[in-house]
């Protein structure tokens, strides 16, 4: 079992899940959050190679959302290598909003999933901070900017193929359980 320590800003993102939360329906083991019948906040971006992505140009597949640094030295590489285990067993692509609209591009981006032996279908969304912090704020995710380090709230999310919001894990997470839960609300 694992057993995560709240603080800071994961503490106010499970508030703010808890806040938001309707009823549950049958509700997963392992989710800080569900949801039955929410629309995903919706958001328009270009990824990596350009093409803009938005919950209506991934409609009618599931995928995960998350948020990370490409430059990141800490947590990032750590859940990026957590993706990759979780995708050999559930198969959904992976959208990422940057954590580092200052520094993020595509070739950084690139360099992540590389070196993180991505190889599901993902797309790494860029953008000013101006474009990408509506993102931020629509999910309950915490940025902020610091000389040295780019502190982040670490959520994932679950987009139901109907572009419903269905559930939220905070990291870290074993790819595992998580698994389990996303082929119950999938």
């Amino acid at each position: 079992m694992l057993i995560v320590a709240l603080t800071g800003s994961a503490l106010g993102v499970a508030a703010a899940f808890a806040a938001h939360r309707p009823a549950r329906s049958s509700p997963p083991s392992y989710a800080q959050a569900t949801w039955s019948d929410v629309p995903a906040p919706t958001f328009r971006l270009r990824d990596q190679t350009g093409k803009e992505i938005s919950p209506a140009t991934l409609a009618g597949r599931p995928f995960l959302l998350t948020f990370l640094d490409s430059r990141c030295r800490g947590e990032c590489p750590i859940e990026g290598r957590e993706l990759a285990l979780l995708e050999r067993q559930v198969h959904l692509p992976v959208v990422v909003v940057t954590a580092d609209p200052w520094r993020d591009t595509a070739t950084s981006a690139n360099s992540f999933a590389r070196r993180e032996r991505w190889s599901f279908p993902w797309h790494w969304l860029l953008g000013t901070p101006a474009e990408v912090a509506p993102v931020w704020r629509s999910y309950d995710v915490s940025v902020k900017r610091t000389p040295t380090d780019i502190p982040h709230t670490m959520a994932l999310y679950l987009v139901d193929a109907k572009g419903r919001q269905r559930a939220a894990y905070l990291f870290p997470f074993e790819p595992a359980e998580l698994a389990s839960d996303l082929r119950k609300l999938t």
